[in-house]
């Protein structure tokens, strides 16, 4: 039975060690991905917008100022600046780029294009492998087979766990040197990585996740609704916010989804004090006219559901303080180390012996 798990740990770790090394690698970066903007950017980690900007109107001015400077049309989403991000930040559709505005005038601070920010093109690799749907899947799929990779190696290594010294670092760059050190790092590191793998998972597969959990597969809020536009017009957009905050007077605005079609409405997103989420998983959908058409309060959700909106912080490292981000950032360090050393000792495994094979004694005769 070993045999045959060492073989299929084997073969699934060669067919995606390098695809877990690059997840590895950008995952451990953009847990710091705050702390490089506010090193390259300064003006995004100045003070918090004042009370006026997060009233009804003052939310309806920033959502008017970010049309008028991007355009409604190509906007996807507005994220409103907060404790980490000092700026109210426009995401483009079709990863065309965004920027930042100043949430107190509404003045542009920056603009990029899709590919110019390397912070961007890092999430992209590490989220959809930069293929858009498709990526996405693929690291769900990889994140899940990582997993099975971390519990498989659990029970191939048990048996060697009284010899553990905790070499983390290979004492040599032979094969047996890389895979001792891949067996200890791997049990060192076994538990972070598998709620680090576990939690992206659910990120890319909520539905999934629910079902697991035993939950719905479908969540209660409705996704389309007849006859409704963008917001035209300050009074549209204060309508709108007016609307969202009556549903839920103590949350706090966080993000708005502009429609995707002319019978989509809006979506406003806001965070409860309970919610771990930074941006919340609370949401409003409502017409330009402020009409609520749906609501989701996640702060009242199942508990399959909470479990599932709590994914994505604790995978990303946005709960726990530095602590808990350093805590990330080394799961996603041993992972590439991890992911590196058994590419290595495969490649020795494999081509190691070419060119090395002692030739043979001439026949007497």
């Amino acid at each position: 039975m070993l045999a045959g798990l060492r073989l299929v740990h084997r073969l699934v770790g060669l067919t995606v060690s390098l695809w877990l090394l690059l997840l590895g690698a950008t995952g451990a970066l953009l847990v710091f991905k705050d702390d490089w903007l506010h090193l390259t950017q300064p003006v995004t980690a100045g003070p918090s917008p004042d009370a006026q900007a997060a009233t009804p109107s003052g939310l309806a001015r920033r959502a008017r100022a970010a049309e008028f400077a991007f355009g409604a049309d190509r906007i996807w989403a507005l994220v409103l600046a907060g404790p980490s991000i000092a700026l109210d930040q426009v995401y483009l559709r079709d990863h065309a780029g965004g920027g930042y505005l100043d949430p107190q005038t509404g003045a542009v601070v920056a603009r990029w294009d899709g590919a110019e920010r390397v912070v961007d093109v890092l999430f992209d690799l590490h989220h959809a492998l930069m293929l858009g749907d498709a990526g996405k899947k693929a690291v769900g799929i990889v994140g899940l087979l990582g997993a099975m990779l971390v519990l498989s190696g659990l029970v191939l290594a048990w048996p060697t766990l009284r010899r553990l010294h905790g070499s983390v670092w290979p004492k040599s760059t032979t094969r047996s040197g890389l895979v001792v050190a891949h067996r200890e790092l791997g049990l060192i590191a076994a538990l972070p990585l598998l709620g680090i793998m576990l939690t992206g998972a659910a990120v890319i597969f909520p539905a999934t996740a629910r079902v697991l959990l035993g939950g719905d597969s479908k969540l209660s809020i409705a996704a389309r609704t007849p006859a409704t536009s963008s917001g035209s017009s300050d009074t549209a957009w204060q309508a709108v916010f007016s609307a969202a905050l009556a549903r839920f007077p103590e949350a706090t605005p966080r993000a708005i989804t502009w429609p995707k079609a002319p019978d989509t409405a809006i979506a406003v997103r806001l965070r409860q004090p309970i919610e771990w989420h930074p941006n919340g998983r609370t949401t409003v959908l409502a017409t330009a006219a402020g009409y609520v058409v749906d609501t989701r309060d996640a702060a009242a959700a199942p508990l399959p559901d909470r479990l599932v909106n709590a994914a994505y912080p604790v995978h990303a490292g946005k709960v726990g303080g530095l602590l808990y981000r350093s805590l990330v950032a080394l799961a996603g360090l041993a992972l590439a180390l991890l992911s590196s050393y058994s590419a290595i000792a495969y490649a020795r495994h494999l081509f190691g012996g070419l060119g090395q094979r002692k030739a043979r004694p001439a026949s007497r005769g």
